[in-house]
């Protein structure tokens, strides 16, 4: 995973499994997580997800199934 800064805030991004479906998510104690929209289904090699400004956070991405 990485955190790709842009003009309209942080891009999380990361290099999942074609076919297989992930789920982002931010947490600021690192005991609790909130999900950064619905799971992603991937269709290819890369994806991301927008997560704002919050340079207080900390993110993960879930493998679902």
């Amino acid at each position: 995973t990485k955190l790709v800064r842009k003009p309209g805030g942080a891009l999380l991004t990361w290099n999942p499994q074609p076919g297989l479906i992930y789920q982002a998510q931010i947490s600021t104690d690192l005991r609790n997580w909130v999900n950064l929209g619905g799971p992603r289904f991937a269709a290819d090699y890369s994806d991301s997800v927008l997560v704002g400004g919050n340079a207080l956070s900390y993110y993960r991405v879930l493998r679902l199934r």
